[in-house]
C-alpha cells in the first residue's frame, strides 16, 4: 500500500499548529507552578524563597522612596503653576484637544493668551468705550498696559519651568523610573520561576533510570533558571543604582525653578513700577452734565442736581471701591440720591464724587 503524502503547506500548518499548543502548553505550567510558588509563599510553607539580598533590598526600597517624592514634587510644583484643581484639568483637557486637532491637521497649536492678558483686554476694552476720555478710563487703558505686560512674564515663567522643571522630571518618572519598576516585576518572576525549579530538583524522584532522566533535567532547568535570575538581578541592581545617580542629578533642576520665579516676581515688580498706584479712592469718577441743565452723570448714574442737599457725616468711611468715596466725621458735603438704591447716596467732597452710605449722613 502506497505511502500517504501531504500537500507542504499542510505540513507547515500543521507543525505551526503544534507549536503553539506546545507553547500554550509551557505557558500554562508556568503560571499553574507561579501561582502555587505564591501561594505557599503567602502561608509560609513555601520550601524555598530565594532573597534578593539587604543591598538589593535597600536599593528597591530607595527607588519608591524616589518615586513617590518626584510624583510628589511635580504635583505640588504645578500646584503652584496652576493654583486651581478646576484649571489645571481644563488647561490639561484643552491642551490635549489641540494638540489632537492641530495635529491631524498638520499644524502647531496657537498659544492661548494667559488670564494677566485676558483681564488686559477687557480693561483695555472698558477703558476706551464705557469711561472715553475720563480719568478712570485712562487708567484703566493704563492698567491694561501693565496686566498685558504681567500676562507675558507669566507665560514666560509658565514656558520656562515647564521646559527646565516639569518636563525632565516627568521624562523621568515616565522612562527611567517605569522601566525600573517593570524590570523589577520580571526579577520577582525570575525569582519565583528559580524556587519552582529548587523545588523540582529537591523533590523525590522514582529509582531507575526514568527517575534518573527527570533528576538530569529538572537540574537542567535549574541551571537555566539560576542563569536568566542571575542576569535580570544583574540588569536591575545597575538601573537602581543609574536611578539614584540621576535623582541626584534632578536636584540641579530645583535651583532652575527657584532662579524662574525670581526673575518672573522680578519682572513682576518692575512692570508694576511703570504705573503710578493711587491710593484709594484717589481715582474720582468722572462727571459730566448732560443737556438738560438739572441733569449730571458720575461715572454710569444719572442723578438730577435738584436733589443735592448739604449734609454733615457722622461716621468715618473708607471707601471699598474706586466708586466710593473715604470721608471723616463733621466735614460737610453735598450728596444726591442715586435712582433705585436707598443704601447709598452720591457724595461730593474737594471736587471728588464716590459713594457713600445713607446711614453715614444728615441732611443739613
Amino acid at each position: 500500500m502506497a505511502e500517504a503524502t501531504y500537500p507542504p503547506a499542510a505540513d507547515t500548518e500543521q507543525s505551526a499548529t503544534r507549536q503553539k499548543l506546545s507553547h500554550f502548553s509551557r505557558v500554562a505550567s508556568a503560571s499553574f507552578h507561579r501561582a502555587k510558588q505564591y501561594t505557599l509563599e503567602k502561608v509560609g510553607k513555601a520550601g524555598t524563597v530565594t532573597e534578593f539580598g539587604s543591598e538589593f533590598d535597600t536599593l528597591s526600597h530607595h527607588l519608591d522612596n524616589i518615586k513617590r517624592t518626584t510624583e510628589k514634587l511635580l504635583e505640588h510644583v504645578e500646584a503652584v503653576m496652576h493654583p486651581y484643581l478646576g484649571m489645571r484639568l481644563e488647561n490639561m483637557l484643552y491642551n490635549k484637544i489641540e494638540d489632537t486637532v492641530y495635529h491631524k491637521l498638520d499644524k502647531h497649536r496657537p498659544t492661548r493668551s494667559a488670564p494677566h492678558e485676558q483681564l488686559g483686554t477687557e480693561l483695555n476694552s472698558v477703558g476706551s468705550t464705557v469711561f472715553t476720555g475720563s480719568p478712570i478710563g485712562s487708567f484703566m487703558i493704563q492698567c491694561s498696559e501693565v496686566e498685558t505686560k504681567l500676562g507675558q512674564a507669566d507665560k514666560q515663567f509658565q514656558e520656562k519651568v515647564q521646559a527646565e522643571f516639569i518636563t525632565p522630571l516627568k521624562a523621568f518618572l515616565e522612562v527611567d523610573i517605569k522601566a525600573a519598576v517593570r524590570e523589577r516585576k520580571v526579577l520577582n518572576v525570575r525569582r519565583v520561576d528559580l524556587d519552582v525549579a529548587k523545588a523540582a530538583a529537591a523533590a523525590k524522584k522514582p529509582e531507575g533510570e526514568k527517575g534518573e532522566r527527570q533528576q538530569a533535567a529538572a537540574e537542567e532547568r535549574l541551571r537555566n533558571a539560576q542563569t536568566l535570575y542571575d542576569t535580570q538581578l544583574a540588569k536591575v541592581r545597575d538601573m537602581l543604582n543609574t536611578i539614584s545617580e540621576q535623582h541626584s542629578n534632578n536636584l540641579g533642576h530645583l535651583p532652575r525653578l527657584l532662579a524662574a520665579q525670581k526673575a518672573y516676581y522680578t519682572e513682576c515688580v518692575r512692570c508694576l513700577g511703570e504705573i503710578d498706584i493711587p491710593a484709594v479712592p484717589g481715582i474720582t469718577l468722572p462727571m459730566a452734565t448732560l443737556s438738560d441743565s438739572t441733569k449730571f452723570r458720575v461715572g454710569t448714574l444719572e442723578l438730577d442736581s435738584e436733589d443735592t442737599r448739604r449734609a454733615r457725616v457722622l461716621y468715618d468711611y473708607d471707601a471699598n471701591g474706586f466708586d466710593e468715596l473715604s470721608v471723616s466725621r463733621d466735614q460737610e458735603i453735598e450728596i444726591t440720591p442715586i435712582p433705585d438704591n436707598d443704601e447709598f447716596v452720591m457724595a461730593k467732597y474737594e471736587g471728588k464724587y464716590g459713594k457713600i452710605p445713607s446711614t453715614y449722613v444728615e441732611k443739613l
